[in-house]
């Protein structure tokens, strides 16, 4: 994940969960990176798929999740 990433704040929080699944909702998601969401991840389920190379995918990839 490259430094400065805005989803870093996200992989932190899910590692430190203690749960086998995590359901956050959208506005939680935005708490805890501290800025909103792009349009697409409202609009796009393929937007929350597991891509390689997508940003926010690496954050809870790299958590466990």
């Amino acid at each position: 994940m490259p430094k400065g990433d805005k989803y870093i704040a996200m992989k932190r929080y899910l590692e430190s969960q203690q749960k086998k699944d995590v359901t956050l909702t959208l506005k939680e998601i935005e708490r805890i990176i501290h800025c909103r969401l792009p349009l697409s991840a409202y609009q796009h389920s393929a937007w929350w798929g597991n891509h390689e190379g997508n940003s926010q995918a690496t954050a809870w990839l790299e958590a466990g999740y």
